[in-house]
């Protein structure tokens, strides 16, 4: 993620004393919808079992799905992000059980602040879930929003990192501990 959306979830990031450099990209649709609109359910539902294996291989300790479209996809539900934000979720990848929380997109953050302070809130019970978890390799922030490559995640096509397993241009960051 970059541009206004990406410093305010590195901010994001920042308050919950994790910093952006250990952070895995995954993308849940590697193309941007024509019209940078949101994606269909088709076209999520065809590449979801490709985000899912990702978040299997990650194994997080904690999913958080930002923005309506992602909580919609990976937590199977209806409900807007208006009523699944700040709920603990549980997010099966066959193997274990994850726990996953909703919150805001950084992108919708920024148009409409007023909303900072409940994902502030969220970023809390982010911050005390990993605290609770026990020592693994990786904690998860998932931020799947719809899929506007350009303006809510990187500005650049090229943006590859060794060690991120899927498209530089994705949406689901798994945040490690060092």
């Amino acid at each position: 993620m970059s541009g206004r959306s990406g410093k305010l979830l590195d901010r994001m990031i920042a308050a919950i004393g994790l910093d952006r450099s250990s952070a895995y990209i995954a993308n849940v649709i590697p193309w941007r919808p024509p019209g940078n609109r949101t994606p269909t359910p088709q076209e999520t539902q065809i590449c979801l079992p490709f985000i899912q294996r990702q978040i299997e291989l990650v194994n997080p300790d904690v999913l958080v799905t930002l923005g309506n479209p992602s909580t919609q996809t990976l937590l199977s539900t209806r409900e807007g992000i208006m009523k699944t934000r700040g709920r603990w979720f549980d997010y099966d990848t066959g193997s274990r059980v994850i726990r996953a929380l909703a919150t805001f997109h950084p992108a919708y953050l920024l148009r409409s602040p007023s909303y900072k302070r409940l994902a502030w809130q969220d970023l809390r019970a982010i911050a005390k879930a990993l605290a609770l978890a026990p020592l693994a390799l990786s904690r998860c922030l998932h931020p799947l929003r719809n899929i506007n490559v350009v303006a809510a995640i990187p500005e650049s096509a090229a943006n590859p990192r060794p060690r991120r397993a899927t498209a530089h241009h994705a949406r689901s960051r798994c945040v490690r501990r060092a």
